[in-house]
């Protein structure tokens, strides 16, 4: 109920007339959707929509009719799904520390990244919902007997997972056999493994498998969206060409541009202009040492964990601030909040919000040390899951893109605020 009660008051605190206030992906998940995007009767071109999954759209197509279209009800609706997000999270972390539970689930209810997400019209929610579910019972395989239905809705909430967003995609495959690995340890029949297993990957491509299908066929592609390419040419590698030659986003992309026609012309087939472009973006990245990729990997995944996302509030973006991608260099823009008298008030939220940036980071330094100490098995499992998402999200900077391993990060923020208070009273 707390949850739900803060996120509540945070989508009345955004004022009136908010669909007037979409902006960027916001506007395109909500236009999309009034326009049955995925629909047989959608307005919107076949060429386009494989840019995305259709799952998100869905949910707010049913969420309109379900409200006559009031955008207002539809958040409370959000709000309301990931207050149970909230608590399915820390459900997770009780099958082995039960006595982390509320604090977990205190980190989701005032979680400012969660709060910021289920205020906007964006997938982001909708994602983490059916993730958590994911991961709850894929936690429950290995705490229970019940191996057989816990795989089977560990492999539908995955599937639903990535029907909402493809990051989750080659996890359907580089799940299946550490899984059934860690079932034959434990010395489950080997009949029952099997057939779980079978169900797992039945469940799991099922929510995906038209969209699968329909490209093998048409596009002679295992992708399952036509996003890839332009999420390595035009997000990653000016990442990668910013840091390296020391270039604005605007010159990185002309380089881009130029490579782009080196390797070919676009077809205006989207599938075909994606593996254009990912070709172009490995021609530029395979000169890069594994230094700086490296670097800037780890660089990235650090300032989207404990960068504030209070940055990603609307009210705040609107005060005058330097575009990030204007400049591309963290210190060169924290250097611009400093030395620009117009962003002054900006900064002073910047600096007030990063105060929890330290114990953040701390949580990250202690938290997997201390579950080092007390499970080597959820170690493994939880560092192996959050290196996951850091890869393949790269270099691109934001905080949204931790979305995903929140969960994990939870879980080192209560381990390591019980490691706090065992030291304070210690001490005492």
């Amino acid at each position: 109920l707390g949850s739900f009660l803060i996120r509540i008051l945070y989508i009345i605190m955004q004022g009136g007339n908010l669909e007037d206030k979409l902006i960027e992906d916001e506007l395109l998940y909500w236009t999309w959707s009034l326009k049955g995007a995925y629909t047989l009767d959608g307005e919107i071109s076949k060429n386009v929509l494989t840019e995305r999954m259709p799952g998100a759209f869905y949910y707010y197509q049913f969420l309109i009719s379900l409200t006559a279209n009031k955008i207002n009800y539809i958040l409370y609706i959000q709000a309301l799904l990931d207050s149970t997000t909230c608590f399915v999270m820390a459900k997770c972390v009780s099958k082995f520390y039960p006595e982390e539970f509320l604090k977990v689930y205190i980190f989701a209810a005032v979680s400012p990244l969660m709060i910021i997400m289920c205020s906007q019209t964006l997938a982001e929610t909708l994602f983490l919902f059916f993730f958590t579910f994911f991961i709850f019972f894929t936690v429950c395989t290995f705490y229970s007997k019940k191996i057989i239905l816990n795989l089977f809705l560990a492999g539908s909430f995955l599937g639903l997972t990535t029907f909402v967003k493809t990051i989750t995609y080659p996890l359907i495959i580089l799940l299946f056999f550490p899984i059934a690995i860690i079932l034959v340890i434990k010395n489950h029949n080997k009949l029952k493994i099997t057939l779980s297993m079978f169900l797992f990957l039945t469940a799991a491509f099922l929510p995906i498998s038209e969209r699968l299908i329909n490209n093998i066929k048409i596009h002679e592609t295992l992708s399952l969206t036509s996003q890839l390419g332009t999420h390595l040419a035009y997000w990653v590698t000016p990442a990668v060409i910013c840091y390296t030659k020391d270039v604005n986003r605007h010159r990185a992309v002309e380089i881009i541009n130029d490579e782009v026609k080196n390797q070919g012309s676009f077809k205006n087939d989207a599938y075909k202009d994606s593996k254009l472009l990912t070709k172009t973006a490995f021609s530029i990245l395979k000169d890069i040492s594994y230094l700086d990729l490296t670097y800037l990997w780890v660089r990235a995944s650090l300032l989207n964990i404990i960068s504030p996302p209070i940055l990603l509030d609307k009210n705040v973006r609107k005060l005058p601030h330097p575009s990030f991608y204007s400049v591309s260099e963290p210190l060169k823009w924290i250097k611009k909040l400093f030395f620009t008298k117009d962003y002054h008030y900006y900064l002073l939220i910047v600096l007030t919000a990063s105060i929890s940036s330290v114990f953040i980071l701390l949580s990250l330094l202690l938290g997997p040390i201390e579950l080092y100490k007390k499970n080597k098995f959820i170690f493994t499992v939880s560092i192996s899951y959050v290196l996951f998402f850091c890869i393949i999200t790269g270099p691109v900077l934001s905080p949204k893109y931790i979305i995903a391993i929140l969960p994990c990060l939870f879980l080192f923020q209560a381990i390591t605020l019980s490691k706090l208070i065992s030291l304070k009273k210690f001490f005492q």
